[in-house]
């Protein structure tokens, strides 16, 4: 699809509307930026939003789709004396 296009952005809705589909963790998408998100106060919930962005790999994959990693982020909250790394 040619960029600039009408039809390009709802296309583009549609092949990433199944992406959520599966995860535990929650998931925001705006136009072409996709956010997964969760809190991670113990190491279960750590282990779970790994698993969460194994799948969106797995997807990514197979719709051989690319995620930009300059543009991926990690951040820490503090939260009742604790660091929490995302």
């Amino acid at each position: 699809m040619p960029q600039g296009s009408v039809l390009g952005p709802v296309l583009f809705l549609i092949l990433i509307n199944d992406l959520d589909s599966g995860l535990s963790s929650s998931v925001l998408k705006f136009a072409d930026d996709t956010k997964l998100y969760r809190p991670v106060n113990n190491q279960m919930n750590g282990m779970n939003l790994q698993h969460d962005l194994d799948i969106v790999s797995n997807w990514a994959k197979w719709w051989q789709m690319e995620f930009n990693f300059f543009e991926v982020q990690g951040h820490a909250l503090w939260q009742e004396e604790h660091w929490l790394q995302l």
